[in-house]
């Protein structure tokens, strides 16, 4: 039988190979737009600068604000930690940052002792940013190595003024807020401390609870609360104006003589200068709503935090608090002959 080696024709009303493949593509093509359509307007991450070390003091505030602001708006908020220099590193990234509300900075007061603790820290910290409004203050407390001489805050006082030696104040760096704490309180007792830097707070922790290089450190209670708890060290004092809920049998410094005394570990949230006001606005509202976010509220109490008020969380007030900060540094730091390097 001779078979026909010809050209295939296809029958009327059956479809060729080459049809049905071209309709299953159409198909395809068809069912994938809306998935493809979807990933394509999904927004990119909003990266949130935090100018010190990853699982420190800031960088926990940092964390919950992040995902609760990234609930509100829709997208996902990226902590980058850029370390070094007391803040200023990760600051002057930020400030050279598109200003586009894509890029923000939570930092803290360090933000505003800048000017006075560098020289050249290559931004102004009033300048050259868009404040969006303040987050969260963390109460600092005094702290003391176990085998120091002194049970309270008076009988501190007491040795520092027999003189016998100096003490050595422990703190997380140049521009951190142990550090800024140090110098305030060198300011307000009118005495001179040895300062020991180290790597970050942790270090410094250890080194105090193991009565190591340090007899003192003040610092944010987020930091030290284990070891306060522990009685693994002694605690003279809290730096608030009030007690705190966390620690409701530790006294102020104010209430146990040193008048005026308060230090809070202040946050704020800013954009790069010259980001547009419709973004701000925008930025703005999505932080007051995340300062709501039961969540938050529980993670930062958990670290004894206290967020911010709606009538805080806004630009006006983080610029007031940020521009007066600027100037108290400058006194204390110049009190303290501790000029820019």
């Amino acid at each position: 039988m001779k078979l026909f080696a010809g050209p295939f024709i296809p029958l009327p009303g059956v479809l060729s190979m080459r049809s049905i493949s071209a309709c299953l593509l159409a198909l395809t093509a068809t069912l994938a737009a809306p998935a493809l359509m979807a990933a394509e307007a999904k927004p990119a991450p909003l990266v949130m600068i935090v100018p010190f070390t990853q699982n420190g003091p800031t960088d926990n505030v940092a964390r919950p604000v992040a995902e609760a602001m990234g609930r509100v708006l829709g997208r996902n908020v990226v902590i980058k930690n850029i370390v070094g220099g007391g803040g200023t590193v990760g600051a002057r990234q930020a400030a050279r940052a598109r200003a586009d509300g894509d890029t923000l900075m939570l930092t803290n007061l360090s933000q505003a002792a800048a000017p006075a603790l560098y020289a050249q820290p290559g931004y102004d910290p009033v300048k050259d940013f868009e404040p969006i409004g303040l987050v969260a203050d963390v109460p600092m407390v005094l702290l003391g190595k176990s085998g120091l001489k002194a049970d309270s805050f008076d009988g501190l006082r007491q040795y520092l003024d027999k003189g016998s030696r100096k003490l050595v104040l422990g703190n997380a760096g140049k521009g951190s807020a142990s550090h800024l704490c140090g110098l305030l309180l060198s300011h307000s007792l009118i005495k001179e401390f040895d300062q020991r830097a180290y790597p970050g707070t942790e270090q410094a922790v250890a080194d105090l609870v193991t009565e190591g290089n340090i007899d003192l450190l003040c610092d944010q209670v987020s930091n030290v609360l284990v070891p306060v708890k522990a009685k693994s060290v002694k605690v003279y004092g809290v730096t608030a104006a009030a007690r705190l809920d966390v620690l409701p049998d530790v006294p102020t410094l104010a209430e146990q003589g040193l008048k005026g005394f308060e230090l809070l570990a202040w946050h704020g949230l800013y954009a790069p200068k010259g980001t547009p006001q419709v973004t701000l606005d925008r930025l703005g509202n999505a932080l007051r709503s995340a300062l709501q976010d039961p969540k938050l509220k529980k993670d930062l109490l958990a670290i004894g935090a206290r967020v911010a008020e709606s009538d805080k969380a806004t630009a006006k007030a983080l610029r007031t608090r940020l521009e007066s900060d600027v100037s108290r540094w400058q006194e204390v730091v110049r009190a303290e002959r501790a000029p820019p390097r």
